[in-house]
């Protein structure tokens, strides 16, 4: 309205998207599919969390019993047992960053991990290669760890990632922000 005050109607209305994050419909199918599969996948595990804990779970409670799930109930750090009949229990196990969020802002799936609390504050604002990669054996046990138990490639790559780019993830979050404005 301010500019039709000052400058009167425009003919012509020219808006700019970052047109290279168009998909095709296959493409944005397979997206609705995915979508689609983890809904009822969050269903199932609601449910099967109401009937094995007797209550309805939070969303963080389903967060961390799918990755305590996805993670064959080990912690992603220390790879000790998480004990299930504590697992929502304050102050024992958490979800973290793997790449932590003050330096990449990803708060996605593949950017966190399940782990006991004591191994969360040791970790504090590191990768997991800045906290234990100078330990050889500890890096070898935990990489074949993340290699033969993680099967999505994105977390797994957080887990195993031993440099940390932040423009790259700057990058990411621009393109993100494309795809939204798209």
């Amino acid at each position: 309205n301010a500019i039709i005050a000052r400058y009167g109607a425009p003919y012509r209305i020219h808006i700019e998207l970052a047109r290279e994050m168009g998909k095709s419909p296959e493409e944005r199918m397979k997206i609705q599919r995915s979508q689609e599969d983890n809904r009822r996948d969050r269903e199932r595990l609601e449910e099967e969390m109401r009937e094995q804990f007797g209550r309805d779970p939070s969303g963080t409670d389903v967060l961390k019993y799918r990755l305590y799930r996805e993670q064959n109930g080990q912690c992603a750090y220390s790879l000790q047992g998480i004990d299930l009949n504590r697992l929502f229990e304050p102050g024992y196990a958490e979800v973290d960053h793997i790449i932590p969020y003050s330096r990449c802002f990803d708060d996605g799936r593949p950017n966190q991990a399940l782990v006991l609390a004591s191994e969360n504050q040791k970790k504090r604002n590191r990768t997991p290669f800045e906290l234990f990669g100078h330990d050889e054996k500890h890096w070898a046990e935990y990489e074949a760890w993340v290699r033969s138990t993680i099967r999505d490639h994105n977390r797994r790559n957080n887990l195993l990632r031993r440099t940390l780019d932040e423009q790259e993830w700057k990058e990411r979050s621009l393109t993100d922000t494309k795809y939204i404005t798209r």
